[in-house]
């Protein structure tokens, strides 16, 4: 048996029974942190282990965001690996979550002769060396690299996407006066607002004049009245 691995322009076939002494399986796994958990993926790719009776060296996991790529354990991993050696993820947006970065990773993977493969793509898991023909090879690699870039853009607007709503979702707290309940530090003390309500109270707009001064909105005024409701 043949396994085939992809390096910069060349195709560099390994007889598979020289490399199966040496080569080790890992799996990584990564969640973003807080609330998440990394039981999931670890199962996906232990049970996939199992059933196709393959021996997992080992799982590297992060709790760490999939912007950028300085994780302990996966650096740690990234210098463990040697040619031949197989990576196992479970899906393209636990690998990062930028489409750039995502594809420089892979890319240099393969040029370090170690081979890749995604859960969520089938035809990741597919050995090359069942096809007799080169084409049907290249062909099987470009239709990888095709669903790579899908999958690792979907991830980064799917990214966008969350930190868009994220924003907008500040903003409209912002105008209903409720950012500060959720960690945001006052902008005026009691003490502060107290001061400037006594200062601008009874005078024509003063709501528009204090909010002026304190550099918040109606909105948030209006909160401030309703929280030190006993001034």
């Amino acid at each position: 048996m043949w396994l085939l691995l992809y390096g910069n322009d060349n195709h560099v076939k390994i007889e598979y029974s020289k490399l199966k002494s040496s080569m080790y399986i890992f799996g990584y796994h990564r969640v973003s942190g807080i609330g998440q958990h990394l039981d999931r993926g670890i199962i996906q790719i232990t049970e996939y282990c199992k059933e196709h009776k393959l021996s997992l060296k080992r799982i590297y996991c992060d709790k760490a965001t999939g912007k950028n790529f300085d994780r302990a354990e996966y650096m740690r991993m990234k210098r463990r690996v040697k040619q031949g050696d197989i990576i196992i993820f479970t899906e393209v947006d636990r690998i990062g979550r930028d489409r750039e970065e995502i594809l420089r990773e892979l890319r240099y993977f393969r040029e370090k002769k170690i081979i890749i493969w995604i859960l969520e793509i089938p035809t990741t898991l597919i050995d090359p060396s069942k096809y007799e023909s080169q084409m049907v090879s290249l062909i099987m690699e470009m239709v990888n690299q095709i669903l790579i870039e899908v999958f690792s853009a979907v991830a980064q607007w799917e990214t966008e996407k969350r930190a868009k709503r994220q924003r907008e979702g500040i903003e409209a707290m912002k105008e209903r006066g409720e950012w500060e309940k959720y960690g945001r530090t006052r902008k005026l003390k009691q003490e502060e607002f107290l001061l400037l309500y006594e200062k601008y109270k009874g005078q024509p707009e003063w709501e528009s004049s204090l909010c002026e001064e304190a550099k918040i909105s109606i909105t948030t005024l209006k909160r401030y009245m309703k929280d030190y409701k006993d001034f």
